[in-house]
């Protein structure tokens, strides 16, 4: 995979100010990021096309409200969102978004539910909580300094959003899932 390339694709700005750097930094200075191995997961889907804004918490409603209907939710369900191609690079019926559920081989679907395997991936872990804006800085951060720093490339594989919390209004609480393979 070309590096330069998915900068490019994902909008990593070159010109990006120190300030926004440190002022990651020091809000990631505060939360640990960590390195997790994670093996082979099934996941449940509910697709949303659109643009990225107030809809998807719409969506996540409608995701939780079907799982709950079916009675397919656990308590200690672990729940992902994987979102597609950049917003600010892609207009916006181009753009998709999965609300996800993990679950085990042999789910029995329910209507309206996909499902997709994610192979196994070393994960770089970023903690965050903050606003969808402050999410694309922590993006910029990760692919503009971070990769670079830890001498990784990212894989070839989806960015995980693993929901920690429901979201309370704009702010987010979640651990942003990066697969990662050493230079």
């Amino acid at each position: 995979m070309d590096y330069e390339a998915v900068k490019k694709k994902i909008g990593v700005r070159t010109d990006i100010s120190k300030n926004l750097n440190r002022d990651i930094e020091e809000t990631l200075a505060r939360e640990k990021i960590h390195f997790e191995e994670r093996g082979v997961m099934t996941l449940a889907y509910l697709r949303y096309r659109g643009e990225y804004n107030w809809k998807l918490g719409l969506h996540w409603m409608k995701f939780m409200g079907l799982l709950k209907r079916k009675h397919i939710i656990p308590h200690d369900a672990e729940l992902y969102g994987i979102g597609y191609e950049n917003p600010d690079f892609a207009r916006a019926e181009q753009c998709y978004y999965d609300s996800c559920i993990r679950v085990e081989d042999g789910f029995a679907l329910s209507p309206g539910l996909s499902t997709l395997t994610i192979p196994s991936f070393r994960y770089g872990v970023f903690p965050f909580k903050g606003t969808g804006e402050e999410l694309q800085n922590l993006f910029f951060f990760i692919y503009g300094t971070w990769l670079e720093e830890e001498g990784l490339y990212p894989a070839e594989g989806p960015v995980l959003q693993r929901i920690k919390a429901a979201p309370k209004g704009p702010v987010l609480d979640l651990e942003l899932m990066l697969p990662v393979v050493k230079k």
